[in-house]
């Protein structure tokens, strides 16, 4: 999605909606103004009760305004969701011995050691730049809740087996139609010839609008019909993908297979939620093939499913052999082997 710092990207709905307000909450913090950032907490955990990026806040909100026995209970619910949080361990640590809880205190501590020397083992057993969680910017994406990669560049909120593939089979004559605009849209803009991308929120569409590249264009449209139907404005064949991210998915869809070139693919993500059951079924009743791609995604912790969709086969034929491809995500394995080879020669 686009590379905007201070922006969300637009899919999910809650998702942004939360990362605005958790964004919202750090910065009253940073301000001083801890009633409202408690009070934006509360509004981001009605909407998303499982995100542990909103009860770190929140226990840090209410440990900068002396609410420890509050913040305790923030933090202890941050380690629910995400039992490795070493960070949360540490500001736990303190609050117990603040307040006389020396046996917690402890078991925070060795918890802290444990985890410290797991993440040495990890580390001393990589090489540089091959933990992929650094180098595909998933750390990084965490603490920025922004779809990035380990340069701080942007990437689409797909999975990262799904991105991997995409990056692996594009062109630079390609022409892309994207239902949903964001930091994909700047990646797409990078790679291929042309983006056209239709957006639903008014409020994305004024941040996104006036940073566009010269490659690419987006027009908003709130209505669902109208926004499924709008790739029909286009000739058939026109797209060598098109990406269902957006609203309205089934129907988008749907509406994507004639304006599709016949060497072209689909990219349907989220295909793992069953409300998209209709739409996937529609295109394999057309005579689509599919990949289903499994992985963890940026700023989250779970995996999500991200669906390609393809007729002719023959873009996996002619794609790079994997000792021989780049991405975006960081190096390979292999190809550190080859580059020390090649190095250790001269």
């Amino acid at each position: 999605m686009r590379n905007l710092a201070h922006l969300d990207i637009d899919r999910p709905p809650t998702a942004v909606a939360v990362s605005q307000l958790n964004a919202r909450a750090k910065a009253d913090l940073a301000a001083g103004k801890l009633e409202s950032a408690i009070a934006i907490c509360h509004e981001a955990i009605k909407l998303q009760p499982d995100c542990f990026q909103t009860y770190c806040i929140l226990g840090g909100v209410l440990q900068a305004g002396n609410q420890t026995e509050k913040a305790i209970r923030a933090y202890e619910q941050a380690l629910e969701l995400q039992p490795q949080a070493i960070e949360v361990y540490l500001s736990l640590e303190e609050l117990y011995r603040q307040q006389g809880h020396r046996d917690r205190s402890d078991r925070c501590r060795q918890q802290i050691r444990e985890l410290e020397t797991r993440r040495h083992l990890i580390d001393g057993a990589t090489q540089p730049n091959l933990n992929y969680l650094e180098t595909s910017g998933w750390v990084q994406s965490l603490k920025l809740l922004e779809p990035v990669n380990g340069a701080r560049q942007p990437i689409p909120w797909y999975n990262y087996p799904a991105i991997e593939f995409v990056e692996n089979h594009l062109k630079p004559n390609f022409n892309v139609f994207e239902y949903g605009s964001g930091y994909s849209t700047q990646w797409y803009a990078e790679r291929v010839a042309r983006v056209i991308a239709v957006e639903s929120d008014p409020s994305w569409y004024e941040k996104l609008r006036d940073r566009l590249t010269a490659n690419t264009s987006i027009v908003l449209i709130e209505d669902e019909e109208k926004y499924a139907a709008k790739i029909l404005d286009y000739p058939d064949c026109s797209f060598d993908i098109v990406v269902v991210d957006g609203i309205n998915r089934n129907q988008c869809a749907m509406h994507s297979i004639s304006k599709l070139k016949p060497t072209g693919f689909i990219i349907f993500d989220n295909t793992d939620r069953y409300i998209y059951d209709r739409g996937i079924k529609y295109l394999m009743n057309g005579g689509f093939k599919r990949i289903d791609f499994f992985g963890l995604v940026p700023t989250q912790t779970y995996k999500t499913c991200t669906s390609i969709f393809f007729r002719d086969d023959s873009f996996l034929k002619n794609a790079p052999l994997p000792s021989a491809r780049s991405s975006c995500l960081g190096i390979s394995l292999g190809y550190a082997e080859a580059h020390n080879r090649q190095y250790d020669s001269m």
